[in-house]
């Protein structure tokens, strides 16, 4: 399931959003929590930058989601740093 709601997307059981801030990241870039798991992916190409606290498979499952995703996560990256 993936619902949008502001600058956060909810994918499943996790938070994904964009970073907070009006400085514009030098690359485009998502955040995934939940608890006290975090992931940040990069965007075009989808890319795993660091995390922490998921396992193997709970993150090949994450990077699968943000890669079927990648444009409306691009789409809220835009809307949140072009405003």
């Amino acid at each position: 399931m993936v619902l949008a709601r502001g600058n956060c997307v909810v994918v499943g059981y996790a938070d994904v959003f964009v970073p907070k801030g009006n400085r514009l990241p030098s690359v485009q870039e998502i955040h995934v929590q939940h608890q006290d798991s975090y992931a940040k992916f990069w965007l075009t190409p989808v890319r795993l930058a660091r995390s922490t606290g998921y396992d193997a498979p709970t993150l090949n499952k994450l990077h699968s989601l943000v890669r079927a995703n990648e444009m409306l996560f691009l789409e809220k990256w835009n809307e949140h740093f072009t405003r």
